[in-house]
């Protein structure tokens, strides 16, 4: 099943605003201390946010509703990729 993603993301200094391409009304915004990479995943049902802070946020593409939230203790987190399952990163 492939999904197709309903988002549109806009990214203007440490802030990103994701909102619903099909109401065209900000969801949620993913404020960083210095937003490091987003990422959708290879399927479509997620995107990923790293910020400078250590964590790693994760939310669905389907119902908009944030997912987890990743905590990776002291290490800056540069970049990361998905799985091409889209189950791992």
């Amino acid at each position: 099943m492939i999904y197709i993603a309903t988002l549109v993301v806009n990214c203007l200094m440490n802030d990103c605003n994701i909102y619903s391409a099909t109401t065209r009304t900000l969801l949620y915004t993913i404020r960083g201390n210095g937003l490091m990479r987003i990422q959708f995943s290879p399927d479509g049902r997620y995107i990923a946010a790293a910020v400078a802070t250590y964590n790693i946020f994760i939310w669905s593409t389907i119902n908009h509703e944030h997912i987890q939230t990743f905590n990776i203790n002291n290490a800056a987190i540069i970049s990361f990729d998905w799985s091409k399952n889209s189950n791992y990163f």
